[in-house]
């Protein structure tokens, strides 16, 4: 409970409301999902699901096993690139939106290499705030299964904003395997 009225403390902050030019009533998306450029670059490194495949343009996002019949999710634009995310959201009425890393999170990432990512990651997200001009709060993420208190430590001071942590489902874990 204390994690949602953070957030929604920090949307409807009336000060930050007057300098994005927003006023009224607010329409404010509270889950919603960014993958930034570098995060669908490792998917892509991927020989199995989740992964991305396609070049730039055509790229689809397989994440579950049922969709890979139909060539998996088509992307676009609104899935990393700042600028189509607020026109999107433009178009739809939406004031302000909370963006996390969406499924599959860091789960398929090598340990090795999931530090490193989410430091990047989080990077990327506190800074949304800033360039969306208050419109975007960017959650921040930690690689799964994550152990050592220190690093842990440390990737909450990194956040600018609480941290999402998804740990995989037995089933969702299962229908990646197959």
């Amino acid at each position: 409970m204390k994690l949602e009225w953070l957030i929604l403390e920090r949307l409807v902050s009336s000060r930050q409301a007057a300098e994005s030019g927003l006023e009224g009533d607010l329409v404010i998306d509270v889950h919603s999902h960014l993958y930034p450029r570098r995060y669908i670059e490792q998917l892509k490194l991927r020989s199995q699901i989740p992964s991305v495949v396609g070049e730039p343009g055509g790229e689809r996002f397989l994440i579950f096993h049922e969709e890979s019949a139909a060539g998996g999710r088509p992307m676009d634009r609104t899935y990393w690139e700042l600028e189509a995310k607020l026109a999107f959201m433009d178009a739809h009425g939406i004031d302000r939106a909370v963006l996390s890393l969406g499924n599959p999170w860091l789960d398929p990432v090598p340990p090795a290499e999931s530090v490193a990512l989410a430091r990047s990651l989080n990077l990327e997200f506190a800074a949304l705030d800033g360039e969306s001009r208050g419109r975007l709060v960017g959650l921040g993420v930690r690689r799964p299964r994550q152990t050592d208190g220190r690093e842990r430590s440390a990737a909450l001071r990194r956040a600018s904003r609480p941290v999402m942590s998804n740990s995989v489902r037995q089933r969702e874990q299962r229908r990646w395997e197959r």
